[in-house]
């Protein structure tokens, strides 16, 4: 993945905390319009938990949404996003971070 690639699925993910009050990102002091160069999801396990925990109360608020993470062993699914981690060469953050990125894209975009 390129840094350009990280810096866009890091905004996607700040965006869509940002967009809904989020405090952890408001406590960071993070707004979308800065340089995002503090962004941390994509190194960090306890910046990337805290967006799971995010969209797992997306899921809890609004019922349209229905269950929405399932981390296993095996498989990441967030949203309508799978990554079979028996195929792919990634690391098991890798593979978070591009699961919330890519849900956090479609959330922003509304085609959820």
């Amino acid at each position: 993945m390129t840094q350009k690639e990280i810096q866009e699925r890091n905004k996607q993910i700040a965006l869509m905390r940002v967009m809904n009050n989020d405090a952890f990102l408001l406590e960071q002091n993070i707004k979308a319009s800065t340089g995002l160069c503090h962004l941390k999801f994509h190194s960090d396990w306890n910046w990337l938990m805290e967006a799971v925990e995010f969209i797992e109360k997306i899921g809890e608020t609004d019922k349209h949404y229905g269950t929405l993470v399932d981390i296993t062993t095996t498989y990441i699914k967030i949203g309508k996003i799978t990554i079979d981690l028996k195929l792919t060469l990634i690391s098991k953050i890798e593979a978070v971070f591009i699961a919330v990125s890519d849900f956090a894209k479609l959330y922003n975009e509304k085609k959820l």
